[in-house]
């Protein structure tokens, strides 16, 4: 897991053959919150838009971390829940037609 100090990202991801633009990072922003509280497959891509740092949580650590205090655990899980949903909301309100990956490398939108 990583904590954003500085700096603005975009994250992308591909799901189920489209590739997603998901909400931009930000400082103070937690990144591959939902692979350190998982299996620890990251979900998706991360390029910097404006120069920035990242601080690095190990996973082992951050396990450690959890051992000792639960509910930190259950803090983090809240936020990743909160995190869905904006994302569920900020997909369901912009009206942008997704694109679609074809297996020969192009991309269309899905109306065409």
């Amino acid at each position: 897991m990583y904590v954003v100090v500085s700096g603005d990202f975009v994250r992308k991801a591909q799901r189920f053959q489209m590739r997603v633009m998901l909400e931009p990072a930000r400082a103070g922003d937690l990144i591959e919150l939902a692979a350190a509280l998982g299996d620890g497959r990251h979900t998706y891509t991360l390029n910097a838009v404006t120069p920035g740092s990242l601080l690095l949580l190990p996973l082992e650590s951050l396990h450690q971390a959890f051992a000792s205090h639960p509910p930190m655990r259950m803090r983090l899980l809240e936020e990743l829940a909160r995190e869905v949903s904006r994302a569920y909301i900020s997909c369901c309100l912009s009206r942008v037609t997704p694109v679609r990956r074809h297996s020969d490398g192009t991309t269309r939108n899905q109306g065409q």
